[in-house]
């Protein structure tokens, strides 16, 4: 079962979601995100892409209200016990910790209720903040693949990045407080707490 975090919920997909995965997909606000890790859809098959079987696919919600993410859990190695993960955050929602709370949620679920042992992100080279991001949250640098995507008119490398279930909640929990640290420091707010 996911856990709520102090702002968010993330909830398995559900069919009427799929406006919301078509508005973050028309929009041209993500197309790395998309033309990598999702492809080519048409309306139809945003409609049946959340519900597919050979993935899992989670909604982010800001206060159990509106949906500002989405999680996508893929490319499962089911006897070496791996799989991909990849999370877009609605543009205007971005900057805001949401990204580390709600992969906090879901691999807590990966890995002590699904039992996944290893948990894989896969990054564009040129995208230096989620690159940044990756590593606060305790993912490792494991492999750079040369030319492997295809960005504006260039082959660029993508970077491999992982965690496993052992080192994972105790890497995710340093890096919240250290974001509820800088938080607080920038804001004068009080800490977030993610026991719930």
């Amino acid at each position: 079962m996911l856990k709520h975090g102090p702002r968010l919920k993330v909830r398995p997909y559900e069919p009427e979601d799929w406006e919301t995965l078509h508005r973050w997909y028309t929009s041209g606000d993500y197309p790395e995100f998309f033309r990598d890790v999702v492809g080519v859809m048409n309306k139809e098959q945003v409609k049946q892409y959340g519900a597919a079987a050979d993935r899992m696919t989670f909604i982010i919600e800001y206060a159990g209200v509106r949906s500002i993410g989405l999680i996508l859990v893929f490319n499962w190695r089911l006897m070496a016990s791996i799989a991909d993960i990849a999370i877009l955050i609605d543009k205007k929602e971005q900057g805001k910790g949401y990204f580390l709370e709600s992969l906090t949620i879901t691999t807590d679920y990966l890995f002590n209720g699904m039992r996944l042992w290893k948990l894989v992100c896969n990054v564009l080279r040129t995208n230096a903040r989620l690159r940044s991001m990756i590593l606060k949250c305790g993912f490792k640098q494991e492999a750079v693949f040369k030319n492997e995507a295809f960005l504006n008119g260039e082959h660029v490398d993508v970077v491999r990045y992982f965690i496993e279930r052992p080192k994972a909640a105790k890497q995710l929990k340093i890096a919240w407080e250290d974001l509820c640290q800088e938080k607080e420091k920038r804001l004068g707010s009080p800490p977030l707490s993610l026991a719930q």
